[in-house]
């Protein structure tokens, strides 16, 4: 049997049974397992284009389609970034999953980053570089001392603009001109006890 242009779908595990219809005896079978490999396709890359700084990041790279699954390595401005070897490195690099991770990114961070995938069947692919800007938002000591006043300002206005009203008397309710309207209610009939009722003289026409 020939598998002519074989592709990932085609693997796995195939039978093959010998026998002989004029003898009686069964000749036996064997299996076979056929592993299809798939070089390495340009991965797709993950790559946010602006950053703040001081904020933590994940860059990702994958290819779904190599086999066996891929490794990755990453590059900064085309130069490689090894795996690090010190915990207090400002990133880390896992070659099996494809993520970069940054734990604090700063200003030295930026820079266009690209992706690299290989396995041992073909040649490496990469992605396409991609820029990624640290934002940097400086306040100076001016400006926080210029806000610390205004904002001290405002609040003494404020203040003094509620003392003042008081002291007018602007806060108070101001009373009804003319005095309260006096409203009149009917009084209920009165109730009348049997006991007082006088019987009268009644004539008979």
């Amino acid at each position: 049997m020939t598998l002519h242009s074989v592709t990932q779908k085609d693997s796995g595990v195939y039978r093959c049974e010998v026998s002989a219809p004029a003898d009686h005896t069964n000749l036996g079978e064997i299996n076979v397992t056929l592993n299809v490999l798939v070089p390495p396709h340009t991965p797709s890359c993950e790559v946010p284009s602006s950053v703040l700084a001081g904020f933590g990041v994940e860059l990702h790279c994958r290819d779904k389609l190599s086999v066996p699954p891929a490794t990755y390595i990453w590059y900064k401005d085309n130069k490689a970034l090894s795996a690090p070897h010190s915990p207090d490195s400002p990133y880390s690099v896992d070659t099996g999953k494809g993520t970069l991770k940054f734990k604090s990114v700063s200003k030295a961070d930026s820079g266009h980053y690209r992706c690299e995938a290989s396995n041992s069947v073909g040649a490496p692919k990469s992605c396409v570089a991609h820029q990624m800007k640290v934002i940097e938002y400086q306040l100076s000591m001016t400006t926080l001392i210029a806000g610390a006043v205004g904002l001290f300002l405002l609040i003494l206005m404020c203040c003094m603009g509620v003392c003042l009203c008081h002291r007018r008397g602007c806060c108070q309710k101001k009373e009804q001109k003319g005095g309260s309207a006096i409203t009149y209610s009917q009084p209920p009939p009165p109730i009348r006890n049997p006991k007082n009722y006088k019987h009268t003289k009644s004539f008979m026409i």
